[in-house]
C-alpha cells in the first residue's frame, strides 16, 4: 500500500522564522540540534534529527526544514539513505513508515507500519545496491522496491526463520552481510530464495561471533563489522584481511571508544566514533582525525570535506582549508515542552515534566523563549523539571522559573541570580532534606508573586516586591 502527497519543487524552501505565515497555516518550531543521519544528494546534505528532516544548499548556502506541517507523513524518523543514481531520499521511521521523496513529491509506503503481528518496527539503517533498498529492521531485512514504492521480500535471520533483529546492512558484488544482535550473517547475493533461512551462515571465525555488531561497510576489498560490546566504551571495528579478522583503529582509543558508524567511498573509509571523525585511506592509513564534538554519523565528499551529525550541534562542517562550522536551523535548544506563556509579544516554553503519579522525569530545567523572529533556551545542570514560568510585570526578560522538587530559579536576562527553596524562603521540602515542589505562580496588582508549594502543610507562600 501506498500513499502519495503531491508537492511541487518549491515545498523544498526554507521554512524561515521571519517569512510571512498566512492566517490558519501552521508551521514548526521544533529542535533540530539532535542529529544522528546525513545523506550526500550532491547540491544539498540532508540530515535527519530528533525534530524532523532538514538539508543546505551548497549552492545558494540556505538551511532547509522538512516535516509534517509540508509534508513528511510520519514523525520520529530513524534513519534516511539517498539514491544517487534516481535522485531520491528514503526516510524510515521508528514505527516502520517509510517516506520516499523526490524533488516533485513526497511519497508514503506504509506497508510496514501495517503489518500485524510485529511489537517493534524499528526501520535501523538503510542500504541501497541498484534499484533496491534494504530495510535493516528491528524484526529482519525489508527489501523494498522504491519504482513499485512495495517492499518486495522480508528475510528472517533469527534461529529457525525467526524475526531477529538486523542492525546495518551491507553488499559487495557476491555477497550480502547483516549485522545482527547474534554476529553477522551473509548469503549469496544472486540466490533467488533470500527468504529462505536455511541459506544465511553465520561469519563464525570473526571475533565475538554471536554478539551484537551495529554497523558494516564494504571498502577495499574487506569487510569492516562493528563489534558493540558490553560495558563502556567496549566497541571494536574489525576487517577481514587475507582470511584473517584484524581490528582497526585500537592505537587510538587504549581506553576504548564507541563506533556510530562506518561509510565507505571508493577511496576512503569514514568512521564516526566518540568524539571523533575518522578517515583512512585505501592502505587504511590514517589521514584524518578530526575533533567533531559528539558525531553519530561521518560522511567525506569529494572536496575532502567531513560532515557529523552531531548529537548537539545539527551539522558540523569541517574544511580542511577554511576550518569548522555549524549548520542548523532556528528553533529551541531540544524537543521537550510542557507549559506554555506568554508575555510581552514573547512565547515561553517549560521543558520540564510530571509523571502520571506526579513524580519527576528528571529533565533539566529548560525554558524555550520565542520572541516572533528567533529562538534561544536557558538552561540550568543544578536543578531539573522546570514546569512553569512568568515574567515580572514590564520586565520580560526576568523570570521565575518553578521546578518540581527544586524551589524557585529566578533568571535576570537570562543568568541565574537566585535559587529560593526552604533555606532562604517560607517554601518548604515534601521529604527531610530539600524536596521543594512549585507549581502555580501569579503575580498579584502590588507585585507580589503568589506560588503554589504542593505536598506541604502551607501550600502557599508568597513573595513580597
Amino acid at each position: 500500500m501506498k500513499r502519495s502527497g503531491l508537492f511541487p519543487v518549491c515545498f523544498f524552501i526554507a521554512l524561515s522564522s521571519q517569512a510571512q505565515i498566512p492566517v490558519g497555516a501552521w508551521r514548526d518550531h521544533l529542535s533540530y540540534r539532535q542529529a544522528f543521519r546525513l545523506a550526500d544528494a550532491g547540491d544539498r546534505m540532508f540530515c535527519a534529527t530528533s525534530g524532523s528532516l532538514f538539508y543546505y544548499n551548497r549552492n545558494d548556502h540556505s538551511v532547509s526544514k522538512i516535516s509534517t506541517v509540508n509534508g513528511l507523513h510520519d514523525i520520529d524518523l530513524n534513519t534516511i539513505a539517498f539514491d544517487n543514481v534516481n535522485n531520491r531520499l528514503i526516510a524510515g521511521y521508528k514505527n516502520g513508515n517509510i517516506d520516499l521523496i523526490t524533488a516533485e513529491r513526497i511519497m508514503n509506503i506504509p506497508d510496514i507500519f501495517l503489518k500485524s503481528g510485529l511489537t517493534n518496527k524499528t526501520i535501523n539503517h538503510i542500504h541501497i545496491r541498484g534499484n533496491l533498498a534494504y530495510l535493516s529492521c528491528s524484526f529482519g531485512i525489508a527489501v523494498l522496491n522504491p519504482d513499485k514504492q512495495e517492499i518486495k521480500d522480508t528475510y528472517y535471520l533469527g534461529p529457525g526463520g525467526s524475526p531477529a533483529e538486523v542492525f546495518a546492512v551491507t553488499t559487495n558484488d557476491d555477497f550480502i552481510f547483516a549485522a545482527t544482535g547474534s554476529g553477522i550473517f551473509k548469503a549469496p547475493l544472486d540466490n533467488p530464495n533470500l527468504v529462505d533461512f536455511s541459506v544465511w551462515s553465520r561469519i563464525s571465525d570473526i571475533p565475538n561471533s554471536t554478539e551484537k555488531f551495529t554497523s558494516l561497510a564494504w571498502f577495499g576489498g574487506k569487510l569492516f563489522a562493528v563489534y558493540h560490546g558490553s560495558g563502556t566504551r567496549n566497541d571494536h571495528i574489525y576487517y577481514s584481511d587475507n582470511d584473517q579478522w584484524k581490528e582497526l583503529g585500537s592505537s587510538l582509543y587504549p581506553d576504548g571508544t564507541y563506533y556510530y558508524s562506518l561509510e565507505a567511498t571508493p577511496e576512503k573509509l569514514v568512521i564516526a566514533s566518540q568524539n571523533y571523525a575518522d578517515v583512512y585511506d585505501s592502505g587504511l592509513r590514517l589521514v584524518r582525525h578530526s575533533w567533531t564534538g559528539d558525531p553519530r554519523h561521518a560522511l567525506i565528499d569529494k572536496e575532502d570535506i567531513i560532515w557529523t551529525a552531531d548529537h548537539y550541534h545539527g551539522i558540523i562542517r569541517e574544511n580542511p582549508q577554511t576550518g569548522r562550522d555549524t549548520i542548523l536551523p532556528d528553533g529551541p535548544s531540544n524537543n521537550d515542552a510542557f507549559l506554555a506563556y506568554s508575555a510581552a509579544g514573547k512565547i515561553f516554553i517549560t521543558a520540564g515534566g510530571l509523571s502520571s503519579a506526579w513524580g519527576n522525569l528528571y529533565n533539566l530545567p529548560c525554558v524555550h523563549i520565542f520572541d516572533g523572529s528567533k529562538w534561544q533556551s536557558w538552561t540550568d545542570y543544578e536543578a531539573r523539571d522546570a514546569i512553569n514560568v512568568i515574567a515580572k510585570p514590564n520586565e520580560p526578560d526576568n523570570l521565575y522559573v518553578a521546578t518540581w522538587g527544586y524551589g524557585i530559579i529566578y533568571l535576570e536576562n537570562l543568568q541565574k541570580k537566585t535559587v529560593y527553596t526552604p533555606a532562604n524562603s517560607s517554601l518548604q521540602t515534601i521529604i527531610p532534606g530539600d524536596y521543594c515542589r512549585v507549581y502555580g505562580m501569579a503575580f498579584d496588582r502590588n507585585m507580589n508573586l503568589w506560588v503554589t508549594n504542593s505536598g506541604v502543610s502551607n501550600p502557599i507562600s508568597v513573595l513580597s516586591a
